[in-house]
């Protein structure tokens, strides 16, 4: 044979690499936003009060009498802060999904 033949070969990666990279900063908040806000399983095994959690520290402002609504307050929107904190380093993964389609044209 006159030709030369190549022994190299592509290999491409399947379909589902490029959707395990999208999900995977999903994944991550999901856990996150479970381990941040979870209040059974802190209720159930947590026994002294300066092991818990901020959403039990939240129910403990309320009371059957009085409500101090400021000081609940204050301290949801510290509990929201973390999360809105990761989500903004972590917004550029998440695609737009099945509108992206549907919204293309206009």
């Amino acid at each position: 044979m006159s030709g030369s033949v190549s022994t190299q070969t592509t290999v491409t990666p399947p379909a589902w690499v490029g959707l395990i990279k999208k999900l995977t900063p999903l994944a991550g908040i999901f856990a996150f936003l479970l381990a941040w806000s979870d209040f059974l399983i802190a209720v159930v095994f947590l026994r002294s009060s300066g092991n818990y959690t901020l959403p039990i520290g939240l129910q403990t402002f309320f009371s059957e009498n009085n409500t101090e609504w400021g000081y609940v307050m204050a301290v949801s929107v510290v509990v929201l802060v973390p999360p809105v904190i990761v989500f903004g380093f972590l917004h550029r993964h998440f695609s737009v999904g099945g509108i992206g389609g549907a919204l293309a044209g206009h």
